[in-house]
């Protein structure tokens, strides 16, 4: 998924968190996270969802 600032986000079951690329490097922009599967963006509230696939839930990113 591509972040609002043009940043790829990247979920990681091994890393247990959300990578962020961007021109600047690598670097975790959300931690601690079982299962997380496809990210999604929510463009009207500006949220980042992170579904986890093995726990059925929803992680909420607000900025």
């Amino acid at each position: 998924m591509v972040d609002k600032d043009g940043s790829l986000l990247i979920t990681s079951w091994a890393g247990k968190c959300v990578y962020r690329y961007s021109e600047k490097g690598i670097s975790k922009a959300v931690e601690n996270l079982d299962s997380p599967a496809d990210p999604g963006w929510d463009a009207k509230r500006g949220r980042l969802l992170i579904p986890h696939f093995k726990e059925h839930k929803l992680t909420i990113i607000t900025p």
